[in-house]
């Protein structure tokens, strides 16, 4: 997803400061101008968050301009601009053992040309000692992005929302486009209907000959939802939907890599001196899909709560579940607070192994993954956020967040912004 800069080849270096710079002020622009030309009810915000993983590793500087308005009551245009900063290093498998001589590197390329003729797999490199360690490698990134939504309402106030937006990295660009309508089962509007469809393209950079060369690889993803939403009270209704996607195309890592075993001498046995790092591969298409559910209760004291539950399957073996509990608590006219806690569980896809256990080397021809995103791990994520009205028109939000897996990742991060309504 992001440029990394190791001996895969150096990438240009850029001063984020410089860029981010310039990122906020064509934000603050485009505000400006797009306030100066509407005349009408809306909204226009800026938020920025700052996030960052555990063991010194990526860390992200994110700022997000929004501007909403509404032309009478049947339309809503909604757009945001957004500013990325990516640093820090990312976890990979790499050779452990130096590279001392020009011969000693000659003698390790003849290795990889001989596992190449056994297999159509993308081999990297070799290690004469089998000694391959997972290593932070540097990275640092751009991403600037775009989102534009338009809600339109019939006479019936049915709803129907289209949405489009992209982003761009160095070596990643992402399209989409989305429809969605809701519609009122009666004119008592206790129950509604929704369905909605996106689509995603995607191009990514994917090294072809070692590291040596890129290339553009694409892949594409859509995905369709129902839902039904019924009112049971006049504090509290329920939601429930079913969703399925699928992708199709490069839908690997390629910065990600494994550790494949070669019979490079043909002796019907793989020793630790026929380990060769590879890059990852994953199955070329994937379809998955799942249920959701909602409930929303407003309590005597004015406290609202949501409880969501969510499942998900797919062909790969991944399978998850999600709790998610928020609350509404308002202390006063000006103050409401807004914590969040949220539990999830997923199931491994059947073709990762996890780079530090002992059963981590994939043969010439499997799908192999050890990307911990794709593990089986639990994990638990807590939030306290705030909103703020110090005067009519203006409201603060923050919040702090955490988050943490079973297999050693972490993260927080902290958000602060501004909404101003005219």
């Amino acid at each position: 997803m992001v440029a990394i800069n190791t001996c895969f080849g150096r990438l240009r270096s850029r001063d984020l400061s410089r860029d981010l710079s310039r990122g906020l002020t064509l934000l603050l622009v485009l505000l400006l101008l797009l306030h100066s030309v509407w005349v009408g009810a809306g909204e226009w915000s800026y938020h920025a968050l700052y996030y960052a993983e555990g063991d010194d590793r990526v860390t992200v500087e994110d700022h997000v301009a929004s501007v909403k308005h509404s032309f009478g009551v049947d339309y809503d245009l909604k757009m945001d601009v957004g500013y990325d900063a990516i640093s820090g290093a990312s976890p990979t498998l790499q050779s452990n053992t130096p590279v001392l001589t020009q011969q000693d590197a000659e003698a390790r390329q003849q290795k990889v040309a001989e596992a190449d003729k056994q297999t159509d797999k993308l081999i990297l490199a070799y290690d004469p000692n089998g000694d391959y360690k997972k290593r932070n490698v540097e990275l640092e990134d751009i991403r600037r992005s775009i989102n534009v939504s338009l809600l339109m309402r019939d006479e019936q106030r049915n709803e129907t929302t289209l949405g489009a937006s992209y982003s761009k990295e160095e070596d990643y660009t992402s399209s989409s486009a989305s429809a969605s309508r809701l519609w009122w089962a009666d004119r008592r509007k206790n129950r509604s209907y929704s369905a909605g469809v996106s689509v995603i393209y995607n191009e990514s950079y994917v090294f072809s000959d070692g590291y040596a060369d890129q290339y553009i690889d694409n892949n594409l993803m859509w995905d369709a939802e129902l839902g039904v939403n019924q009112v049971l009270s006049d504090k509290a209704h329920v939601s429930l939907s079913a969703y399925i996607n699928h992708d199709i195309g490069y839908l690997s890592n390629h910065y990600q890599t494994i550790v494949r075993g070669i019979d490079l001498d043909n002796n019907q046995r793989i020793e630790r001196s026929e380990w060769l790092l590879a890059a990852e591969q994953r199955p070329d298409s994937r379809t998955g899909g799942g249920i959701g559910a909602l409930h929303v209760w407003q309590w005597q004291s004015g406290i609202t709560s949501q409880l969501n539950y969510r499942y998900f399957d797919d062909d790969w073996g991944i399978a998850s579940h999600t709790l998610n509990w928020a609350l509404d608590i308002p202390i006063s006219q000006q103050l409401t607070l807004l914590p969040v806690a949220r539990l999830y569980q997923q199931q491994a896809a059947f073709f990762y192994r996890d780079a530090d256990s002992d059963d981590k080397v994939f043969n010439a021809r499997q799908y192999g993954s050890s990307d911990q995103r794709l593990g089986d791990y639990h994990a638990w994520h807590a939030q306290l956020g705030a909103q703020w009205r110090p005067v009519q028109h203006w409201q603060i939000d923050s919040s702090l967040a955490l988050y943490q897996q079973s297999n050693d990742f972490s993260a927080w991060w902290l958000m602060l912004g501004a909404s101003y309504t005219y």
